[in-house]
């Protein structure tokens, strides 16, 4: 245990509550009238003898002042309405009635008196007198009435003949129970009536719509304890016993003296009999008082019971003389007990004597207006001091808290004296500076029988283990103070778990089941009641220590596992899994992406995507049926792709370049363009010349004009054959629409030059299509001559690159590879495929080539200009001279630049290697 080394202010916050105002609440539930302080025999109709927040004087006793009266008074005071209500008793044999007093209680004048009837064959006692709702009743024995008084001026307000008994208030139906009478409080009017007729002398107690009494049988000597309804007076349950004394009723339990000797609690439900005390002494008679869950009885010696067992909690003797019945009178924390001579004060709370006051002392105490009533022939109102202090006592609780939390003790204060207690200081002593505060609450004032709490929020040391004792002390300004100690248990801080997790197979595809397994996780000083597993993928969430999924897309996938101990502390770990695609869909994606390029880079849609599209889907579906194994499917759309790839390279290699075009047809009217032109315009010159020289020209000029027109013509023709061989014979058609435009050209039909040159782009058109069409023809007729080609093209059509893709997709479509399997390997395929791409490459950049030297030709050197002015200006020698230089140059060169091959034949060569590779391909084997 650690000891205590610091002392550290507590400032606390008032937190009271209730208080004392007027009436005052009884332990059954019942209390005083609004209008009285004691308003009849041991204070409430419960006969609890029990008043919280009342004068306790404990020291300097003094009879302040004696209320005298004519003959020696009877039963308890009462209180009410600064009134103090005396009854005197009946003396026949004196000649002396009973007289009832209304005293003054600030000055002890008499306000009025009331003087019963002389009964001249008794002398009786007038019995215990009640207050309530402005009216004070009494009992006049000798005559057997009830009578009503007005507290105020003595007036007589009811009377009922009802017999010589003691009387009760209970206040649920506002009953006055005497004599076995059921009377409205306010008229006297009998509400009902009992044959279970009470003793004479003994007190009753009511609450909670019941009211209990002795009840002695009249042919024989048995007594009961008895309790009927308020309401309609039916017997509620009766307890047979041998008992003397007046009964005290509180929620829990009836108390009663029992057999003359014991004090024993009763169930108020049905009478059964919960315990019975030790013997207190013989004879014992008195009534008991109640506070809270302590009976307070009063004989041989002053005892304090617990109220739930009988058992015994304090004893005290106490020196001197008593009457039958000494009953006990409970202030706050302070017992007062009549003895002979005076009165004693105990501490209720241990018994402790407080003080002892000398005096001619009645068998009762009343209390109010800061002052006790007593006294046998007259009564005595007895003041003192140390009534109006506090009595501060504490409690403190302390929780269990972890080291490096917060540990937080609640100090518990009560105020047990009848004085508020103000400038309230808190102290706590700590084990160590260690223990730091952190916050705290403050007491300032607490008023006379309040409880407050308030609590204070220490930090705890790291390090700590173990017992932690704790002092608190609140002190008042007046001096008052209290002191407690409690204990904090310090725990271990519970560490956080840690989150760990594997997954198999480690590099997951598509369509394959992961399993995850959190068994690597721990919590090390505990044990994981929770796995919590989130995926990112859309599925739902899982619990436990494995779980599996299936993801249907490839992708990074973040699976995220919490743990959670015992104590509630979690941890969480994410990991990235990565699903990759199956081979079967790697390939399906890779030939869809193949097919979507070859439609970006063709001029018209290409429909590859769409061909593609489907064949994948062709061949999910025979896997998924069972019609074909996903590895021949997988190499199937493998080879599909890898066809594509020759196509695309066929694009790719034509399209980076301006000179070629994206089809095969129009590749070959692309490549003959650029020469038909030139040769239009050679022709356009020769043609020219020869009209010039006809209308006459100087000799010079003559021969000049007629060697530029030899020259013309020749290299038209050796143009024409350098590009397109001796497949086509286009020589004729050219000169011819040469002709047709220079005749418009010397007739006038252009007014600009751009007009014929506008008019040269229709008829060049015409020549490219016508060309391109004999061309495209004598390909066909050329691929035809291949044993290969000819086996895959029968009919000898599809030789363009649409109808070659046509014929490759069939015949590696699903059906046919599920029921025959496919060709070859597909390393042989693969090497066919690398094989036609490469070549592909090398006769694609021969016929940019060539494509480039004829139009960088026909963009330099075009005659068309010329040859307009030669007719709009015949006599310029200037543009005759240009024009001869032009064509002599043109011809001179164009031979050498078509001369090195390419044209024709290598776009049949393209167009043959593309063909070769896809079969290659579908035939598993390079040709």
């Amino acid at each position: 245990m650690v000891s205590l080394n610091r002392r550290s202010v507590l400032k606390l916050s008032a937190l009271a509550t209730g208080g004392f105002a007027g009436a005052a609440s009884t332990s059954s539930g019942a209390t005083a009238a609004s209008d009285a302080t004691w308003p009849g025999f041991q204070y409430d109709s419960a006969n609890t003898g029990y008043v919280a927040n009342g004068p306790t004087p404990t020291s300097g006793l003094s009879v302040e002042r004696t209320y005298e009266v004519a003959n020696q008074s009877q039963g308890s005071p009462v209180i009410a309405d600064g009134k103090l209500f005396v009854t005197t008793s009946e003396r026949s044999e004196s000649n002396v009635p009973p007289k009832f007093y209304a005293f003054d209680l600030a000055d002890g004048s008499v306000v009025w008196t009331y003087e019963g009837a002389l009964e001249e064959t008794y002398s009786l006692p007038v019995s215990p007198i009640l207050a309530h709702d402005g009216l004070v009743y009494m009992i006049e024995e000798g005559i057997g009435h009830l009578r009503a008084l007005d507290q105020d001026t003595g007036e007589h307000a009811w009377a009922a003949e009802v017999g010589r008994r003691s009387i009760v208030h209970e206040p649920l139906n506002d009953v006055i129970f005497c004599s076995g009478y059921g009377l409205d409080a306010k008229t006297g009017e009998t509400r009902w009536h009992t044959d279970h007729f009470p003793v004479r002398s003994a007190a009753f107690a009511a609450g909670s719509g019941a009211i209990y009494y002795e009840e002695s049988k009249p042919d024989s000597n048995q007594q009961y304890l008895t309790a009927i309804s308020s309401a309609d007076g039916e017997l509620l349950w009766q307890y047979e016993a041998s008992w003397w004394g007046s009964p005290t009723a509180t929620a829990d339990a009836v108390y009663a003296p029992k057999d003359g000797r014991r004090v024993a609690a009763y169930d108020p439900a049905d009478g059964t009999e919960l315990w019975t005390s030790k013997e207190l002494g013989y004879e014992f008679l008195a009534s008991v008082a109640v506070k809270d869950d302590t009976v307070f009885a009063s004989y041989d010696t002053v005892i304090a019971l617990d109220a739930s067992d009988g058992s015994v909690r304090w004893e005290t003797n106490v020196e001197g003389q008593y009457s039958s019945y000494p009953t006990p009178v409970v202030v706050d924390d302070v017992v007062y007990v009549p003895r002979d001579p005076g009165i004693v004060a105990l501490d209720a709370r241990d018994g402790t004597v407080l003080t002892r006051f000398e005096m001619s002392s009645g068998e009762t105490i009343a209390v109010g207006d800061d002052a006790l009533y007593t006294g046998q022939r007259h009564i005595h109102r007895v003041t003192g001091t140390g009534g109006g202090e506090a009595n501060l006592v504490l409690e403190m609780t302390g929780d269990t808290a972890e080291a490096g939390g917060e540990a937080t003790i609640d100090y518990i204060l009560t105020n047990r004296g009848s004085a508020e207690a103000t400038g309230l200081q808190g102290y706590v002593y700590r084990p160590s500076s260690d223990w730091t505060i952190e916050e705290a609450g403050a007491f300032t004032t607490l008023g006379a029988g309040e409880t407050a709490t308030a609590s204070v929020t220490l930090a705890v040391p790291t390090d700590a283990r173990g017992e932690y004792t704790f002092d608190g002390t609140v002190e008042s300004e007046s001096g008052s103070s209290a002191t407690a100690r409690c204990t904090v248990t310090v725990e271990p801080a519970n560490e956080t778990p840690e989150a760990a997790f594997s997954y198999e197979p480690s590099e997951p595809v598509v369509g394959e089941e992961v399993t995850f397994d959190a068994a690597a996780a721990s919590d090390p000083d505990g044990t994981i009641v929770q796995y919590s597993w989130e995926f990112d993928d859309g599925s739902a969430d899982a619990d436990g220590v494995t779980t599996t999924r299936t993801f249907d897309s490839p992708g990074d996938y973040a699976v995220t596992l919490t743990v959670t101990d015992g104590e509630g502390a979690t941890a969480s770990v994410t990991k990235t899994v990565t699903v990759e695609q199956t081979p079967f869909g790697r390939w399906k994606e890779a030939h869809l992406e193949t097919a979507t390029r070859l439609d970006e880079l063709a001029v018209s849609n290409f429909g590859a995507a769409e061909r593609a599209s489907a064949a994948n889907e062709a061949y999910t579906t025979a896997v998924d049926d069972g019609r074909l194994s996903r590895t021949d499917a997988t190499e199937a759309v493998q080879r599909l792709d890898r066809g594509l790839g020759i196509t695309e390279d066929v694009f790719e290699y034509t399209t980076d370049a301006p000179e070629l075009s994206t089809n095969e047809f129009d590749l070959i009217g692309e490549m003959a363009r650029p020469v038909l032109d030139t040769t239009l315009e050679l022709a356009m010159t020769a043609i020219s010349i020869g009209k010039k020289l006809a209308k006459g020209a100087g000799l010079g000029t003559k021969n000049v004009l007629k060697v530029a027109k030899s020259k013309a013509f020749d290299a038209m023709t050796s143009l024409l054959s350098a590009a397109f061989g001796n497949t086509v014979d286009v020589a004729s058609e050219v000169k011819t629409k040469g002709d047709t435009i220079v005749s418009k050209l010397q007739e006038g039909v252009y007014e600009t030059v751009d007009q014929m040159l506008e008019f040269k782009e229709q008829l060049l058109d015409e020549l490219v299509e016508s060309v391109s069409a004999s061309l495209q023809y004598a390909m066909e007729q050329s691929l035809l001559f291949s044993p290969v080609v000819s086996e895959v093209y029968p009919d000898g059509t599809g030789v363009s690159l649409t109808d070659g893709l046509a014929v490759f997709y069939a015949r590696l479509s699903a059906d046919p590879v599920a029921n025959a399997g496919l060709d070859g390997t597909m390393a042989g395929a693969s090497t066919a495929a690398s094989d036609a791409s490469a070549s592909i490459q090398s006769e694609a950049e021969d016929t940019q080539a060539l494509i480039a030297d004829a139009k960088e030709f026909n963009e330099e050197y075009s005659l068309s200009t010329a040859i307009y002015d030669l007719f709009e200006t015949p006599d310029s020698d200037d543009i005759v001279q240009t024009l001869v230089s032009a064509v002599l140059f043109l011809a001179g060169g164009v031979v050498d630049a078509f001369s090195t091959g390419g044209g024709y034949g290598a776009l049949v060569k393209i167009s043959v290697t593309h063909h070769l590779g896809l079969w290659g391909i579908q035939a598993g084997d390079p040709l």
